[in-house]
């Protein structure tokens, strides 16, 4: 990962060799790693969290194998949630739309 990184940050740098590694440490196929690896070249080789985290998924990897690739790559904790929650509202945003928020208070 870079030294620009910050927890607001949410892009990755990686050697690809090392990309690799991991992702074929996590049991993907050579195929689905030619995959992946293509991907993020049509994309110009950058990826936000947030659609590295949609890609992965797309090749079934569960959530905790996910948060694992990322600390290997070199994230921290509070970015990869930070990550997944901003996954989740984007999930959420494409199924519904803007959703609203409701504060109950006394």
């Amino acid at each position: 990962m870079n030294d620009k990184s910050s927890a607001y940050d949410n892009s990755l740098a990686i050697e690809r060799t090392q990309l690799r590694k991991i992702l074929k440490s996590f049991n993907l196929s050579e195929k689905d790693i030619i995959n992946i690896t293509t991907y993020l070249d049509k994309a110009r080789r950058h990826i936000n969290i947030i659609n590295f985290i949609i890609l992965l998924e797309r090749y079934n990897i569960k959530r905790d194998s996910i948060r694992s690739i990322l600390r290997r790559i070199g994230f921290s904790d509070k970015q990869i949630d930070k990550g997944f929650e901003a996954h989740d509202e984007k999930l959420i945003m494409d199924k519904y739309g803007r959703l609203f928020e409701i504060d109950l208070v006394d």
